[in-house]
């Protein structure tokens, strides 16, 4: 038994993708316009089950748009965010409320995600003080985060923010290398770990094009060139109102199509992941560069985030952005931020003592050789029992 449970973490904040909706509002309609519309939006929005052009509420927004004037063409943007956003929200409210369910005496907590993903990262890390740095495809909005931590305190200095997404960019090098990833919505999502794999067999020799991708900006945020032809926004199909950075028919035909299933690898493709590959590199030193400056004194960098997997990535980083340590949350991905969650509500809200470091990944049961031989024998199994078991 858990006993009581006072306090739930959520590793997602419904708040951040509401107030999403009024910025894309401001985005297509006056502001006056923007803030009826949204104020009215939030009536409804606790009682709604989804955000449907064709169903209450968004029908009637659609309908007090007309009578304001709004085109067709940006009622229909309009209904495509808040579908976006207002959804995204409301499954996070339903995670909530299925939470308070499991647990009716306690407080359940949202919690950004990146501040998750950092938490899990300075907190396990078990330095006093350090630079933070998150990487990923994308939270609520966030693509990145720079932070500095100290204590049980972390403070964010800067994001950025979809669409200019690092972790985006390599999912669509991943599919163009012929990996479907594991999200028929989201192609090349989670065989990204290959790509960096495939890189060590080629050389960069596009990097001339991959350059030209995306940089960081002064406050150290990434952004996405847009405006070139190797790289457009498109919709994700199945998710009315969402985009993501792919590479267009200009860059296949730089860089050749994409491969296909039954094609073998050829020396390009190794050339191209090595290019890409190495822009992502660059891309993360420049960022870590970026929050070196703004905190110099700290000779620690902590990272987390999906992009933080990207081991050659993350030893770039400790070699040329001015950093002497680094800690790399085992559990850079997702997952880790049910930790960094709680985390999280532990010390910014609760105003706990500093928790213990992370010491050890290998949780859960210890068996020895002769536990697993007995084991062997008694189902018959054959089997060897090498010396040297990597060779």
């Amino acid at each position: 038994s858990l006993g009581v449970v006072r306090y739930v973490a959520c590793n997602l904040n419904d708040s951040i993708s509401v107030s999403s909706i009024k910025s894309e509002l401001i985005n297509v309609v006056d502001v006056e316009t923007a803030e009826y519309v949204f104020s009215e939006l939030l009536r409804f929005l606790d009682n709604a089950q989804v955000l449907d052009p064709n169903y209450f509420p968004l029908n009637y927004i659609s309908e007090l748009l007309k009578h304001r004037g709004i085109s067709l063409t940006n009622i229909k943007i309009i209904q495509e965010k808040i579908s976006w956003y207002g959804n995204f929200a409301l499954r996070i409210r339903r995670l909530h409320k299925h939470l308070e369910s499991l647990f009716p005496e306690a407080e359940v907590i949202p919690v950004d995600h990146h501040s998750a993903h950092a938490a899990s990262a300075f907190y396990g890390s078990g330095f006093e003080s350090a630079a933070v740095l998150t990487l990923d495809g994308q939270g609520e909005l966030a693509t990145s985060t720079l932070s500095i931590a100290n204590g049980t305190h972390i403070k964010l200095l800067t994001q950025t923010n979809w669409p200019n997404s690092l972790g985006a960019l390599y999912m669509a090098l991943t599919w163009h290398l012929g990996f479907d990833g594991d999200d028929p919505r989201y192609l090349g999502f989670g065989d990204e770990f290959k790509v960096m794999g495939m890189s060590a067999y080629g050389k960069p020799i596009y990097f001339d094009i991959f350059r030209q991708l995306g940089s960081v900006n002064e406050q150290g945020q990434f952004e996405i060139n847009f405006s070139n032809e190797y790289i457009e926004l498109l919709p994700v199909e199945g998710c009315d109102g969402h985009v993501e950075p792919v590479f267009t028919k200009w860059f296949s035909e730089h860089l050749g199509p994409r491969k296909k299933k039954d094609e073998p690898f050829s020396q390009k493709h190794y050339d191209i992941a090595s290019s890409g590959q190495y822009f992502i590199e660059q891309i993360g030193v420049d960022i870590a560069k970026n929050l070196k400056t703004k905190c110099p004194e700290e000779s620690s960098i902590c990272l987390a985030g999906g992009v933080a997997l990207n081991g050659l990535m993350n030893m770039r980083i400790l070699q040329d952005a001015g950093f002497s340590n680094v800690f790399i949350q085992p559990a850079s991905g997702d997952d880790g931020t049910s930790l960094g969650a709680a985390w999280h509500v532990y010390h910014e809200h609760l105003h706990k003592k500093r928790c213990a470091g992370i010491d050890n990944v290998f949780f859960g049961l210890d068996y020895d050789s002769s536990s697993i031989q007995a084991e062997l024998e008694t189902y018959k199994l054959q089997f060897s029992q090498p010396k040297s078991i990597h060779v």
